[in-house]
């Protein structure tokens, strides 16, 4: 910017002795000047970050990172918004719960996963850009036993603006898979590794920045069975607490936009229980179940 202002500012000043009279091109010029001027200076002061997002993208992840939401994709996505798939029900059933395994040796598992960026309602009229697993928030319960061979497929949907990854805190290696599963629109990716610690553990995609993939509804629930098996029950339930970071405050109908600023602040517009605001529960046991 600033070596564009001193070699405008000096052709500018050249045509201006020259000319007679101020034409319709010194004009044009003077204009680009004056913008140009205005980003020069834009892009050499700090703001705060909900102010320099998207076209001043900085990541506020740890370290010295490229940003995840870079100016292109913030364009892409205020022409496309209208392309995205519209769910009608973003929230996970807390009733799909995968069935308790009970067989007695290890098996392979295949286990496919496609992160999808959708559009979703929060509650009434408040929709949200939801990035998730299935075209869900939470993404699918998985279902594993102790020293299960499991495969991890996933696909990254063509539609969707960002990469996406999934780190799955079951897994014992690096970055729980997310160092060999980053995807970019239209591609695939797959590992596999072997299920050695029981119990109940989260998956997200952790692309840069990581909160920000989470926050956008991008996360879910795995179960390593142990291999002896748990105590019988009458009802399992899947519940995923998280929250949703938005610009216009709680209750802004239409589709509210990230604020990033709210998101680095920890103050959520909405704290989400599978993924939406619920209008009536979905969990129902009997009494002394």
């Amino acid at each position: 910017a600033i070596i564009f202002i001193i070699v405008k500012s000096g052709f500018l000043s050249w045509v201006v002795k020259r000319a007679k009279k101020l034409s319709k091109q010194v004009w044009v010029a003077a204009a680009v000047l004056c913008g140009a001027l205005i980003f020069g200076f834009y892009v050499t002061h700090p703001y705060p970050l909900h102010f320099a997002m998207p076209p001043m993208m900085h990541s506020h992840a740890p370290g010295n990172l490229p940003p995840s939401i870079p100016v292109p994709s913030a364009f892409k996505f205020l022409f496309q918004t209208n392309s995205f798939e519209k769910v009608d029900d973003i929230g996970a059933d807390p009733n799909n719960v995968p069935a308790p395994i009970d067989r007695q040796n290890p098996e392979m598992v295949n286990i496919d996963l496609v992160a999808k960026e959708v559009v979703g309602e929060v509650a009434g009229g408040i929709e949200f850009n939801y990035w998730t697993y299935n075209g869900q928030a939470p993404g699918p319960m998985l279902r594993v036993r102790e020293g299960d061979d499991v495969t991890i497929s996933l696909t990254n949907d063509k539609s969707s603006l960002h990469e996406h990854n999934i780190d799955l805190h079951a897994v014992t290696g690096p970055g729980g898979g997310a160092s060999v599963t980053k995807v970019k629109p239209g591609e695939t990716k797959k590992f596999q590794w072997k299920a050695l610690n029981p119990g109940l553990y989260i998956y997200h995609c952790a692309t840069a920045n990581v909160s920000t993939h989470n926050s956008h509804g991008q996360y879910g629930l795995i179960m390593v069975d142990p291999k002896e098996g748990l105590p019988k029950v009458d009802k399992e339930f899947y519940v995923v607490q998280g929250e949703l970071y938005t610009e216009g405050g709680l209750g802004k109908k239409g589709l509210a936009l990230f604020d990033p600023q709210a998101l680095l602040d920890g103050i959520p517009t909405y704290v989400t229980f599978n993924g939406k605001i619920e209008t009536a529960p979905r969990m129902k046991a009997k009494v002394g179940d």
